[in-house]
Parts: structure tokens; C-alpha cells; sequence
């Protein structure tokens, strides 16, 4: 029998919450200029004043993890990463809310919703070129258009391990050129593998269409559905003007090939849309990414012979995936009427001299040409 006169026992001991910089989120990309203690002693140390900057200690953090911050109304449920750096210095870039998301296709809806005719406020763009072939005075000129800055990287000299999270805080956009002699098979598979990380709007060009299409397929469906991907298309080289024709983007007009290989119509990725055919309808003229700002041509549209319509056209298309990219970014932010965030300065660092682990695949059996224009 208890003893009425016996203390009550104690109740069980709640479990420790987890630790709130622990799990793993998706990333935005809007920047945001903060600072971090290079101390990680104390993880309670954390100092809500995000607009204008905040100084970060968190405990257990691994280079590659997400990190959840808690703490008052400025800070909760906001998330950020850390960005490495060879000195103390660590810059943190701003993440969407948990119970937030964006409709995948919702980019694309606005895109084809927009009146091609008007202009598009974007201002002044920050556009990089990788640079596949010798020539690019074709490929600037059609990007300048007077009012963006170009700048033009060659492809060898990309350090692509890091490349993919630092392109994004000093470009707007990407443009890859077509070409692709000389590219070895380790720089062209750490591109393709960069291109699946990257968080920013890309326009593939010829080589780049084909770049594009290899890399979300390897990343879907595994290396060996890239095989016979690209495959040749023509005897020799050929120099036409093709119809490209795409009502839901306003495409419709001539466009000049420099080609002789091109991509299989059966792509084998659910996550890539074939947006139009060739004239021989043999192989792809256009694609899309389906949930990203991404988008591809095997023709050129900085040739002199491919008509004034597309050139816009095409132009137009790549500023407005800039636009809505900007926005989507800032819905999952939470910030969407705050002004554009200034850039962090954040600069390409060397790439790790430490080789990636796991073997490379093997090269296709077809890599285009270079299609430096005639």
C-alpha cells in the first residue's frame, strides 16, 4: 500500500528541443549583407537587426548544412546559410520562410501571361558569358543592348566547384556560348554539374542548349541516359535560317543554325520541356527548364541573319526571367516590397585543390564542333 505521506514523483523529464540551427533548406538566393563572428562558443548569441546586417554565432555548423535561426519577430523563421571564405570573414545569404513555396511553374506562367511588346523594367543587368568559343563580340552585342554590363569568362578558367554558389551574388544572368572545341571532358562535366546547382537565369546558346540538356538529364535520370543525347544531325557543318515557332513564348520567326550536331527529341527528363523542333524535326531547337529560369536554343540569336523579331524576342525572354526570378526569390524572402539588395562583393575564390570523389563518366561519343561564326 503507497504511503499517503510519500513526496509525488517527479514527472519525466521533457526532451531538449532540437537545436534550431540544425536541418536542411531550401536556398532563395536574395542576398542580404551580414557578417559572422569567426567564434562559434556560444550558439545563443544572436542579434536580430536583418535589414541593416546581422552579426551571427551559431554552434555545430558544417560548411554544407542550412541553418534555421530563432529569436525575435526580425529573425524568426528566417533562414540562412554559411558561405565559406579563406578569412574570417563569412557572409550569409537569406532564405524563405519553412511554410512557404512557389508554385514550380509559376515563372513561366508570368512569362507567357506578359505582352511581349512592352519593355521590361529591369534595369541595368550584370550578365556573365562562359565562354565556349574564341569569338564572342556577336554574343556581347546582342547582350549590351546599350544599357546591361557583359562580362565574359572563358570556360577553362571557371573554378567550377565553387563557381555555382558565387556566380549567383554577382550575375544576374547567365549566357552560355556555343562552340565547345577544346573543352576538355572533366572541365565540361563540372560545368554540367554546376549548371544543376546554380540559382540563377541561364540562357544556353547551340553548345549551351546542349550543355543544358546533358546536365539535368545526367542529374535525372543517371549517365547513361546521356548517351546518343547529342548526336549529329548533318554530314558536314551547316549555315541556315530555320523557323523557330513557340506561341506560349511569343517565338515566332528565323533563326540562324551553325551546326552539326543537335539533341535527341525524346529528352529521358521530366524536368526539361522541348519547346519547339527543328525544321527536319530530327532534334531540338528550343528548351526549357521546367521549374527554373532556364532556357536553351540550338540556333544562334546574336547571328546578323537571324531576324530582328527573334533577336528581341529572345532578349526580352531573358530579362524576364530575370524579373520574375527576382521576384520569386523575394515572395520566398518574405520581402516582396523591399528594394533590390545591394551586392555583397562576394568574389569567385580559387578552386579547392582537393579533387572531387567519385570517378568521371564517360565522354560521349559526340561533342559539337566550335560554331564560331562564319
Amino acid at each position: 500500500m503507497a504511503d499517503p505521506d510519500a513526496a509525488p514523483p517527479a514527472p519525466p523529464a521533457e526532451p531538449a528541443p532540437p537545436a534550431p540551427w540544425r536541418g536542411r533548406w531550401r536556398l532563395t538566393g536574395s542576398k542580404i549583407n551580414c557578417r559572422s563572428s569567426p567564434s562559434a562558443a556560444d550558439p545563443s548569441n544572436i542579434i536580430c537587426k536583418l535589414r541593416q546586417g546581422a552579426v551571427v554565432v551559431v554552434e555545430e555548423l558544417q560548411a554544407s548544412d542550412w541553418c534555421l535561426l530563432k529569436g525575435p519577430p526580425p529573425v524568426a523563421g528566417r533562414f540562412v546559410r554559411l558561405r565559406m571564405s579563406d578569412t574570417a570573414e563569412r557572409c550569409w545569404e537569406f532564405l524563405g520562410p519553412e511554410d512557404e513555396d512557389v508554385s514550380p511553374g509559376e515563372l513561366w506562367q508570368a512569362v507567357q501571361q506578359f505582352p511581349h511588346t512592352s519593355s521590361v523594367e529591369v534595369g541595368s543587368l550584370r550578365i556573365l558569358v562562359v565562354q565556349h568559343q574564341p569569338n564572342m563580340e556577336p554574343l556581347k552585342e546582342f547582350l549590351d543592348a546599350g544599357r546591361h554590363s557583359v562580362e565574359v569568362w572563358p570556360v577553362e578558367r571557371v573554378a567550377w566547384r565553387e563557381a555555382w554558389r558565387v556566380i549567383p551574388q554577382l550575375f544576374d544572368a547567365v549566357v552560355l556560348s556555343g562552340g565547345g572545341i577544346g573543352v576538355t571532358l572533366e572541365v565540361r562535366t563540372l560545368e554540367e554539374k554546376a549548371l544543376t546547382k546554380m540559382e540563377v537565369p541561364i540562357l544556353g546558346i547551340c553548345f549551351g542548349m546542349q550543355l543544358t540538356a546533358r546536365a539535368f538529364v545526367r542529374a535525372e535520370a543517371g549517365s547513361k541516359a546521356t548517351k546518343g543525347l547529342v548526336r549529329p544531325v548533318a554530314e558536314k557543318r551547316e549555315y541556315k535560317l530555320e523557323q523557330v515557332s513557340n506561341a506560349a513564348l511569343s517565338l515566332q520567326g528565323g533563326m540562324m543554325y551553325h551546326r552539326k550536331f543537335g539533341v535527341r527529341c525524346d529528352l529521358g527528363a521530366d524536368c526539361l520541356e522541348v519547346l519547339a523542333l527543328d525544321e527536319s524535326g530530327q532534334s531540338v531547337a528550343a528548351l526549357r527548364h521546367r521549374t527554373r529560369p532556364i532556357l536553351a536554343f540550338q540556333g544562334h540569336p546574336e547571328m546578323k541573319k537571324t531576324q530582328p523579331e527573334v533577336k528581341q524576342q529572345v532578349f526580352r525572354l531573358l530579362e524576364l526571367m530575370v524579373q520574375e526570378h527576382r521576384l520569386t526569390l523575394r515572395r520566398r524572402a518574405g520581402l516582396a516590397a523591399a528594394p533590390e539588395d545591394a551586392n555583397p562583393g562576394v568574389t569567385a575564390s580559387a578552386e579547392s585543390e582537393q579533387e572531387e570523389q567519385g570517378q568521371m563518366t564517360e565522354p560521349e561519343e559526340n561533342v559539337e564542333d566550335s560554331d564560331e561564326s562564319p
